[in-house]
């Protein structure tokens, strides 16, 4: 009689067991919990489809609201990108009233694109040109096109913000008084 019991008790405890296990099985079967994740885009830029011409940036006292300043007495402050007729690139930064050149290699960046972000990033390299006295430079950029500017980082051209000329009206164009810059 007791070992009926303890086989009836033991089938029993056996089949309460399993029931609970197909509960939980089905349980999590159920339940979804798989999350929809966008592919991260990402794919290289070249130098053919990267803006040629970009303006500097100023930052309020706080380091917002960014604007172009023109100067009286000097140019807007610019970054120049161009191609010479042997296919040779080249690098120029208007200080505003100076100017470096040098030439331009390396260029390698890649675009990628999530959610609301949009940018580029990459670097290049500048070679002075034989004659030069400019020092030679490794540049990263990060191009935050979705907020439409540029910072260009370098030891020679240090850290600036740019926009390009496309988007150069996304900013105010801030001009100095020059009523008396000129009176004698």
């Amino acid at each position: 009689m007791k070992k009926k019991l303890v086989i009836g008790f033991g089938l029993l405890t056996l089949i309460a067991c399993s029931g609970n296990q197909n509960e939980n099985s089905n349980n999590d079967l159920n339940t979804d919990t798989t999350e929809i994740v966008e592919p991260i885009n990402s794919y290289p830029i070249t130098i053919f489809e990267f803006p040629d011409r970009w303006y500097a940036l100023d930052g309020g006292e706080d380091g917002s609201d960014y604007y172009i300043n023109q100067w009286c007495d000097s140019d807007t402050r610019q970054v120049l990108f161009t191609k010479d007729e042997n296919n040779a690139w080249s690098f120029t930064f208007n200080y505003g009233q100076e100017q470096g050149s040098w030439e331009l290699m390396n260029f390698e960046a890649n675009a990628i694109v999530y959610d609301s972000l949009d940018y580029v990033e990459g670097s290049f390299s500048l070679i002075p040109y034989k004659e030069s006295t400019t020092t030679a430079d490794a540049v990263i950029f990060y191009w935050n096109r979705a907020e439409k500017w540029c910072d260009f980082n370098g030891d020679v051209i240090g850290l600036n913000r740019f926009v390009n000329e496309e988007e150069k009206d996304s900013y105010e164009l801030v001009e100095e008084d020059c009523s008396d810059f000129w009176e004698e």
